[in-house]
């Protein structure tokens, strides 16, 4: 390869490193071994416990704030005023499964 071959190969890879560190794509070697860490805890499910959240809910008949705080379960939709359970928490319990705390799981499975 002669020199003028050599300087357009340097030219050519300069300018990909710019362009691909003005875009954001050139990561440092630490945040790439986070980002891996990140995926292998994903699906590690077991490692998470939720303690207390608050999602809003979109039921067929309305949207329902529905939460899990103080060990107890809360939805605003009429069911759950009576029976202190609904299809929005029912549906909660089975999405979050394990993830939640023991006796915040469902007992209708």
């Amino acid at each position: 390869m002669g020199d003028y071959e050599v300087i357009k190969v340097i030219y050519v890879a300069e300018r990909l490193v710019n362009i691909v560190a003005k875009k954001g794509v050139l990561m440092r070697s630490d945040l790439i071994g986070k980002i891996e860490k990140a995926h292998r805890y994903a699906g590690e499910r077991d490692r998470i416990t939720i303690r207390d959240f608050n999602v809003n809910f979109r039921g067929d008949h309305g949207t329902y704030a529905t939460s899990y705080y103080g060990e107890e379960w809360h939805c605003a939709c009429n069911f759950f005023a009576k029976w202190e359970t609904c299809s929005h928490v029912m549906a909660l319990q089975k999405i979050l499964g394990n993830m939640l705390p023991e006796e915040a799981r469902s007992s209708f499975e």
